[in-house]
């Protein structure tokens, strides 16, 4: 029974009930021990268990770093249809779970693969996951569920998590913050005097009153300091020990040392027992009989524990402490005698990476061969897509390490895994730690590469470049292929940190580097010679750069996947559109294919802008919204912060005013946390002017212009090339000319050198808006012809409109009506409706009667970007399975995004998706 939690429950009725309606939710429930959070879990389990599967699984602090433990408890009813899955998904599970030895395990394909168990465990009643103790699951497990979680939609699946405050252990239960949280505090004064009464009858009001004030409303408190007094004590004969000066302040430590205290007045075989149970990494009973037997005692021993309700043991054959507390008791009131007993038992009844574990707990000192077996296991957890185990056990290992340089190695390996699982502190610190052990040049570059990666993902590219150059100086002679990687990445991050003087340094720096190294580096090498001695204008290097581009693109060989993902960028650089929408699509393919999901945010992003300034405006936002979506998965802080701005640009072009300001205010405020990147702050620019452009408020435009100028952040490609053209508009229409006379030339600078068609259409129609008005329309006309050989119809319409202005303001009504009639039919196409609304205005002032209405339906234009990604596998003869596959979805999900599309287009059947154009 509860007491004095009706709003809780009223709390847990409606998730219920939303779940019984065939919604998916998910609550986080948090409060510190003893306060009731298991209790909830247990009237919600009966609650439901009727007309629910209930599945339940407990963290336990020991198992922490053993990968995939909890899920493996959670999905072991569902492991007889893995055969069901696609193959990769099946065989991803099947390494995590340590079923398939060897090979390498993705962790969004042991999601994936989660998600659809899940989705299909109960087919015929809902199903309610219980994650109790959260803050001691594993961090592999944790990270599954919560990839499962937030792609849970029209499944009749309820998910609650309960953790401890202040115990956060080594899980990520930082990403629960997005979901519902329920906060348990302290029983009120009448529900626990209610449950002290229930607990002891014939207690004096004194020591009532007394009990009740020291909890706090604790109820676990309540129960066992009521349930620990003498008669006397109950009759107020004097003050129980528990409320002593000398006790813990906290209720919880009240509790805690109430269970030391009954542990220590067991029996010794009763207390070993216990200790073996608290350190084990199961509830099983033939587990832990097996450690036990091997110290001469057995399950019988436990009884003195299970008479005083410390401990119970269940006919289904488990061990269950009574509370976690009473597992933490039981060490506390152990020596380091027992503790070593006790580890050795359960080392020599456990497998492998157990086994290593309770080895290395009884450690005193370096011990070489359990540092190797520790090894091992991180190599294991590594194959089994737990970077967060394998970085643990890799700094356990190496604490274990006598040897200077092997110590600093594992430092580097435990680093890395850390910067994989995002635990960027961590692994700084390690990477520290490994540097400080030894002069070897590759442990120092090692520890630097990892350094500039924090840094960089911290929001601040340009120290990260610095500290990346700095690296590959240690290696230039001993290990160039390194080399050329980290002065690729220097160069990279030195172009996101924007216009620095010092960053023109840089350039030099990581050039003459690279002129040190040998030709056999590659293409990498004679890319970046080509490009580095230009500073500011690398596009100026476009004749030269086209054969190393191509190489590194479609030759893996000639460098890492993480430089490989910024091939597309570069092509940006080059104002090659196509050539950058061919490799992004490329990469983004092979990527998700061999489940480099990380670096999948890249290419997604670069495909996105090569989309808009195509005029595939629908194209790119789908394919922006799923790479944010990834970007905050893998928790990617500066991609979140970019993809925010690129999509609020997006929005700006495609009329929806009000996401273009959350996204562009989301983005700044994500930037501001870092430090400042040039790129995310060039975007947010670019996607408030588009705004103010596209609903012509030119001073607003204006202003937006001068601030950014007065930022030296933002002074990157974004700003210098593509955001030139809105750039002159603005300036031009707010008698800056001199000032857009600047812009202009450093745009057409870049376009002559680049020699793409629609960049010197931009220039062409840009110098239309800055002649004298007899002079601009051949401009104009120019600029139209280079749009149509460019297949460029988002600048087509743009100057489409600006031409028919002209005319217009010119008295030459006739022709004007001609050009704005093609830009409305263009942004009609493009789903550009605030440029639309702009043209059709236009329009109008011409003399047109009738306000102009589009007379194209788009059923498409109703669909969320998720599903027209769905819509278009299915129309393409991709099955649901197929589809959630792709696209990190249950084949559920798909269904039902099917069931509501279907009616939005007109059809009744897959067959019927064929007939349109997506």
């Amino acid at each position: 029974m509860l007491y004095g939690r009706d709003d809780e429950q009223s709390v847990i009725d409606d998730l219920l009930a939303e779940v019984r309606r065939g919604c998916a939710r998910a609550l986080f429930v948090r409060g510190e021990a003893g306060i009731g959070k298991s209790a909830l879990l247990d009237h919600l389990a009966d609650k439901c268990r009727e007309d629910f599967r209930v599945l339940r699984v407990t963290g336990v602090e020991s198992e922490i770093e053993l990968p995939f433990a909890a899920l493996h408890m959670i999905l072991a009813p569902a492991l007889s249809a893995l055969d069901d899955l696609p193959g990769p998904q099946a065989e991803a599970l099947r390494v995590a779970f340590g079923q398939t030895p060897g090979g390498t395990a993705n962790p969004f394909l042991v999601g994936l693969a989660s998600l659809s168990l899940i989705a299909e465990l109960s087919p015929d009643r809902p199903l309610l996951l219980l994650v109790d103790d959260a803050q001691w699951v594993d961090h592999a497990s944790t990270a599954a569920l919560l990839f499962v979680v937030r792609r849970l939609h029209a499944e009749p699946v309820g998910v609650v998590f309960a953790a401890r405050d202040g115990e956060r252990g080594r899980t990520c239960l930082a990403p629960l913050g997005g979901m519902a949280e329920l906060r348990l505090t302290g029983l009120g004064r009448a529900a626990a005097e209610q449950l002290v009464a229930e607990t002891r009858q014939g207690l004096a009001v004194a020591v009532r009153e007394r009990i009740v004030k020291e909890s706090e409303g604790n109820p676990l408190a309540l129960v066992e300091l009521t349930r620990q007094l003498t008669e006397q004590q109950c009759a107020g004969g004097f003050v129980p020990l528990a409320f002593s000066l000398d006790a813990p302040p906290s209720p919880a430590n009240r509790v805690l040392s109430s269970f030391r205290e009954r542990i220590l007045g067991l029996e010794p075989a009763a207390r070993q027992c216990l200790l073996v149970a608290a350190l084990t990494d199961s509830e099983d009973a033939d587990t832990i009989a097996a450690a036990v037997t091997a110290l001469g005692l057995s399950l019988t021993d436990f009884a003195p524990a299970e008479h005083l309700g410390l401990v119970h043991l269940t006919l289904a054959g488990s061990v269950r402490f009574r509370h976690p507390l009473v597992r933490a008791a039981a060490l506390a009131a152990s020596d380091v005698r027992c503790r070593m007993t006790a580890h050795r038992a359960l080392a020599d009844t456990s497998d492998a990476d157990v086994r290593v574990w309770h080895l290395a707990a009884m450690a005193t000192g370096p011990d070489e061969e359990v540092a190797a077996a520790m090894e091992q296991a991180a190599l294991r957890a590594g194959d089994r897509a737990a970077p967060a185990a394998k970085s643990v056990a890799f700094e356990r290992a190496a604490d274990l390490t006598a040897d200077h340089r092997t110590r600093a190695r594992r430092l580097l390996e435990a680093a890395a895994a850390a910067l994989d699982v995002a635990q960027l502190p961590r692994a700084r610190d390690l990477a520290v730690r490994a540097a400080r052990l030894t002069a070897d040049p590759a442990v120092r570059a090692g520890s630097a590469a990892i350094r500039g990666a924090v840094e960089f993902e911290s929001g601040m590219p340009h120290r990260a470049a610095r500290t990346h150059l700095d690296a590959a100086e240690l290696v230039v002679e001993s290990d160039p292929g390194f080399c050329v990687t980290l002065l690729s990445i220097a160069a990279i991050e030195n172009w996101y940190a924007g216009a620095r003087p010092e960053l023109t340094v840089l350039s030099l720096l990581i050039k003459g580097l690279m002129e040190r190294l040998p030709e056999t580096t590659g293409p990498l090498r004679e890319l970046w010679l080509a490009m580095l001695p230009l500073g500011e204008h690398p596009w100026r290097a476009a004749p030269l750069v086209g054969g190393p581009l191509a190489a590194i693109e479609t030759d893996p060989s000639w460098t890492t996947p993480a430089v490989r993902a910024t091939v597309p960028q570069l092509y940006l650089v080059f104002g090659d559109l196509r050539a950058t929408a061919r490799a992004a699509a490329r990469l983004q393919a092979e990527f998700r294919a061999v489940g480099l999901i990380g670096l999948l945010v890249q290419p997604l992003t670069t495909l996105a802008i090569a989309d808009v300034l195509q005029g595939r405006l629908r194209d790119a936002m789908t394919t922006a919204e799923e790479a944010l979506r990834i970007a905050r998965d893998t928790d990617q802080r500066y991609r979140v912060a970019y993809l925010c701005a690129v999509l609020a640009w997006i929005h700006a072009l495609t009329g929806g005013a009000d996401a273009s300001r959350r996204l562009a205010d989301e983005a700044e405020t994500l930037d501001r946390a870092g430090s400042h990147v040039g790129q995310v702050l060039g975007r947010v620019y670019q996607a408030r002017t588009t705004l103010a452009l596209s609903q012509g408020r030119y001073p607003e435009a204006a202003d937006l212009y001068t601030r950014a100028k007065n930022c030296p952040a933002t002074i990157g490609l974004t700003w210098v090339i593509y955001s030139a053209p809105d750039q002159v508009e603005v300036l031009a229409r707010t008698g800056d000319t001199a000032e857009a006379e600047l812009v202009l030339e450093r745009f057409s600078q870049w376009a002559q050198a680049v020699q793409q068609p629609w960049a010197i259409a931009e220039a062409a129609r840009c110098r239309a808006l800055l002649v004298d008005s007899a002079e601009a329309g051949p401009y104009f006309e120019k600029a139209l012809d280079l749009y149509q050989e460019a297949d460029h119809r988002y600048g087509q319409a743009r100057t489409e409109l600006l031409y028919g202005e002209w005319l217009r303001r010119d008295l030459r009504r006739a022709e004007a009506r001609s050009h704005l009639r093609a830009a409305i039919e263009l942004f009609d196409a493009l789903g550009a409706s605030l440029w639309l609304e702009r043209a059709a205005n236009e329009l109008r002032a011409t003399g047109v009667p009738v306000p102009y209405r589009t007379q194209r339906p788009d059923p498409l234009a109703e669909l969320t970007p998720q599903e027209i990604q769905v819509v278009r596998l299915a129309a393409a003869g991709a099955s649901n399975r197929e589809i959630g596959a792709q696209l990190f979805l249950s084949p559920r999900t798909v269904g039902y995004h099917l069931y509501k599309v279907f009616p939005k287009l007109g059809v009744k059947s897959r067959a019927e998706l064929a007939g349109f154009q997506f």
